[in-house]
């Protein structure tokens, strides 16, 4: 007598019984575990193909961004460079400015430093004597009480 006649079951019932018992020892996969990716795969897998591209596309995306976020900011530094020279320019030519137009300028030479200070690769030094001058101008008017008054 067999064992499937003993036990009323076939082979292949045999088989699926000792494989649902079985695990790989170092891998820890069990049989089933296996099977159920493989089934899932096949009835998942344009979904996931899917998925897969959607994630390529977004980290595109988020890079493309990343460098236009880049951009903006070196745009505006160099937008701010050129106020700030003008800027000076303007008192070499004995332009007055309010204090709003001081304070405007001085942030903005701020931001320019802090830009330089963080983008060591960025072309600075062009606006150290302007900024300087600017500040002092600053400074001399706000102890005097000299700004240009608008009417």
């Amino acid at each position: 007598m067999t064992l499937d006649q003993i036990l009323g079951i076939s082979g292949a019932g045999v088989m699926v019984l000792l494989f649902s018992l079985i695990k790989i020892k170092p891998l820890e996969i069990s049989i089933w575990h296996w099977l159920a990716r493989k089934v899932g795969k096949a009835f998942n897998g344009e979904t996931l193909d899917a998925v897969s591209e959607i994630r390529r596309d977004l980290t595109a995306h988020i890079a493309e961004h990343e460098q236009a976020k880049e951009d903006r900011d070196q745009d505006r530094a160099e937008t701010n460079r050129q106020r700030i020279l003008r800027f000076s320019d303007e008192m070499y030519d004995r332009k007055y400015h309010s204090k709003e137009s001081f304070d405007d300028i001085i942030e903005k030479i701020d931001q320019y430093d802090r830009f330089c200070e963080t983008h060591p690769e960025f072309s600075n030094g062009r606006t150290v004597t302007a900024a300087k001058v600017i500040k002092a101008q600053y400074e001399e008017c706000l102890a005097k009480h000299t700004f240009y008054m608008e009417d």
